[in-house]
């Protein structure tokens, strides 16, 4: 089975993160617009027979759904927008150790399971924090090129003004 670190986790953004970015974009298109969101993951995971990635990526692709939802409830109505949700196939998933079930394998202790999602959502705000932090500090320096040309262009009017006062 495959193993995540936090940062694995959180380093790529999740599928309801990219579906409100698209839905950003494209909702500035006054003729609409037309979105695909495909949870892929549950297709390799069914292929793979990893039941727990299977079910993350179902759990993926919910809230990707509930992100249209809110935008649609927010930004749009239901008489001009269509929701279709349908799968592009099925599997067959055969349980290779159906022990997992029935208590013959242990599930990681709720202990170790807090802790490892603490250490998650850590490393993601973390990644937040940084990446508002470059933000602030590009805006910053906008603002410091724009004051720069604001007063370079007023003393340049300044100048052109006691210019033209001299002469007369």
């Amino acid at each position: 089975m495959e193993v995540y670190k936090p940062e694995d986790v959180s380093e790529n953004p999740t599928l309801a993160e990219m579906t409100s970015a698209a839905l950003s974009v494209l909702e500035k298109n006054d003729l609409g617009f037309y979105l695909m969101i495909e949870s892929g993951d549950v297709d390799w995971a069914n292929h793979n027979n990893n039941i727990d990635d299977s079910i993350g990526a179902v759990f993926s692709g919910e809230k990707a759904f509930e992100t249209v939802i809110d935008w649609v409830e927010k930004n749009s109505n239901w008489e001009e927008t269509s929701v279709i949700v349908t799968a592009d196939h099925g599997h067959l998933f055969v349980l290779d150790n159906p022990k997992v079930f029935t208590g013959g394998v242990q599930p990681m202790p709720k202990k170790k399971f807090d802790s490892l999602l603490d250490e998650v959502r850590k490393a993601k705000a973390a990644k937040v924090k940084a990446r508002e932090e470059k933000q602030k500090a590009a805006a910053d320096k906008k603002r410091q090129r724009d004051a720069a040309k604001t007063k370079k262009a007023n003393a340049a009017k300044t100048a052109e003004a006691t210019k033209s006062e001299s002469k007369s």
